[in-house]
């Protein structure tokens, strides 16, 4: 990495902060992530994300340049924004299907890797200025069938509230692949109905009669790889 000018925050969360970062000596820009706190779990998660996103190398995955000092790093800057910026914004189908395979080739990639995400959810999508959907957040990712987080703070829980696959609860912190799926189903919920309410899920609220049924399918668990839902979403595109 080259002469690094900060230009601005992008965010500045209860636990993280991004700013954007020019790379001078190449002319590109990149996001550096860093811990804001001290405390003993959230290093943890921060320790993971660093490990696991570190290693991963797909056109779907947002790229993950340097580590920059003992908690933050840098990454590729996704210039378009989010996934739920996306959803707002786009109204064009097909766009939405496109983008819906562009990262579930991310997570099918990180599967194949022997990884669970843990934690699918329009803000962990990024949507770089080529308009390519990207993986990102890899914080709760965890190798699949076993347990990344022992020793947790009782608040804790894998995923997000609205995201999260209720038989979670069942599976303690098991990272497991229909995690996943079940937040996929939740995010093309999201790409497809438009619905703006963050409180209950509707699938019959979606137009399309083949993308409501992979949608079901995949809140009732009938799919059970991302190889097989890209396939049935290409149908859909097709």
């Amino acid at each position: 990495m080259g002469r690094l000018s900060y230009l601005k925050t992008l965010s500045d969360a209860a636990y993280t902060k991004l700013v954007l970062v020019k790379d001078i000596d190449k002319n590109e820009y990149f996001v550096e992530k860093s811990l804001v706190v001290t405390m003993d779990f959230q290093e943890r998660l921060f320790e993971n994300e660093i490990k696991i996103h570190s290693m991963l190398d797909h056109r779907y995955v947002i790229r993950f340049a340097e580590r920059t000092g003992p908690l933050k790093f840098l990454m590729e800057y996704a210039a378009n924004g989010n996934l739920e910026k996306f959803i707002s914004e786009t109204i064009d189908e097909g766009a939405r299907i496109r983008a819906g395979l562009q990262f579930l080739k991310g997570l099918a990639y990180l599967h194949e890797l022997g990884f669970a995400h843990n934690d699918i959810k329009p803000s962990n999508i990024l949507i770089t200025k080529e308009n390519r959907a990207k993986l990102a957040d890899f914080a709760f990712a965890g190798k699949i069938g076993e347990i990344t987080f022992d020793k947790t703070p009782d608040f804790f829980k894998l995923g997000t509230d609205f995201f999260r696959r209720p038989q979670m609860k069942n599976t303690k912190m098991i990272n497991l692949v229909e995690n996943d799926i079940y937040g996929v189903g939740v995010v093309l919920y999201l790409l497809f109905s438009r619905e703006k309410d963050r409180k209950t899920i509707y699938p019959e609220l979606i137009p399309n009669s083949s993308l409501r049924t992979i949608v079901q399918d995949c809140l009732d668990e009938n799919i059970k790889s991302v190889n097989r839902l890209i396939a049935e979403l290409s149908a859909v595109e097709q």
